[in-house]
């Protein structure tokens, strides 16, 4: 695992426990306000970050 993919799923844990359920939507939305303001980089890792979390709640008890 590199760090960037630990950071990550250190990210997605943290967004899980404090969103819960709402975790998805949080991080939607935190990529479309990056896309608003025309940062494209920030929009993208928002939406490498939902992917890694839609994943990690299908293989999470619970979710």
């Amino acid at each position: 695992m590199s760090a960037e993919t630990a950071d990550i799923d250190d990210i997605v844990k943290s967004i899980s426990n404090s969103y819960g359920d709402l975790a998805a939507s949080e991080v939607l939305t935190r990529a479309l306000v990056a896309e608003r303001n025309k940062d494209r980089s920030k929009a993208e890792f928002w939406m490498n970050i939902y992917q890694t979390l839609i994943a990690f709640e299908a293989r999470t008890p619970g979710m």
